[in-house]
């Protein structure tokens, strides 16, 4: 990586990343609770937890910060194991 702004730029975008897959697995965590263990009275509730945990993922990967991320390291020489991200 060129300079610290790459990096932190780099760190930006993983942990982003880390809090979307986070979020995603809390996600499919509900869905299995859902349909193995909650009582079918839980639907509505847990059908706006999990349209919450949806909208929170999106709202990460879209925030600005992510795309300024992208946009510092569009033209970085990353190593191969940084370009899987």
């Amino acid at each position: 990586m060129e300079s610290s702004e790459d990096q932190m730029a780099y760190t930006e975008l993983t942990s982003g990343y880390a809090s979307v897959a986070a979020l995603r697995d809390a996600k499919q965590y509900l869905s299995w609770d859902q349909q193995v263990v909650m009582p079918a009275e839980g639907t509505p509730a847990r059908r706006d937890q999990l349209a919450a945990l949806s909208a929170q993922a999106h709202a990460e990967l879209t925030h600005t910060q992510i795309q300024e991320a992208l946009d510092q390291l569009s033209s970085v020489d990353l190593e191969s194991s940084q370009n899987a991200v």
